[in-house]
């Protein structure tokens, strides 16, 4: 819960560190999200929101920030 909260103090754009440890968190979700055998684990709705919160706000992971403008959302 302490993660949900750090990164939701987070401002744009974000400092170089913290663009460094963003991306090493995805990285580590990755890893998680590939580990996870069951896709009704509880920790699995969490791993994918920080995924998404890292990778797509912050711009970590390209595929995700297509995605994300690719969306056509009021």
């Amino acid at each position: 819960q302490w993660l949900f909260a750090l990164i939701a103090a987070l401002e744009k754009p974000a400092h170089s560190d913290v663009v460094a440890a963003l991306r090493s968190l995805s990285r580590l979700l990755a890893a998680l999200r590939a580990a996870v055998g069951d896709a009704s684990d509880p920790q699995l709705s969490r791993v994918n929101t920080l995924a998404v919160v890292a990778g797509a706000y912050f711009g970590q992971d390209e595929r995700l920030v297509s995605w994300v403008t690719d969306l056509d959302m009021p």
